[in-house]
């Protein structure tokens, strides 16, 4: 696998078909899938910082800070659509 891949090993659509089959999961799943790619970014922030690139490493840490944000925010929308998804979630 390259350092920086262009594609997701293992997925052969491209992008746009991947970020339509994130965007059509349930609220709650897209919330989680955020959770991990902050995870992710906050991992390489850590290790830039280690390597001496403070400028990168401040710039990842504010993307997972908003990563983190628009985990906050799809939960609030799982919560607010879930009185209508009982039969799903509880099945």
């Amino acid at each position: 696998m390259k350092k920086h891949p262009i594609k997701v090993e293992g997925f052969d659509g491209t992008l746009e078909e991947l970020a339509q089959k994130v965007g059509r999961m349930r609220y709650d799943k897209v919330a989680e899938f955020f959770g991990h790619l902050e995870r992710e970014i906050e991992r390489q922030s850590e290790g830039d910082l280690k390597r001496g690139r403070v400028q990168l490493s401040e710039l990842l840490k504010k993307g997972a800070m908003k990563l983190i944000d628009l985990k906050k925010h799809f939960e609030k929308i799982m919560k607010l659509c879930e009185p209508y998804m009982k039969d799903e979630l509880f099945h």
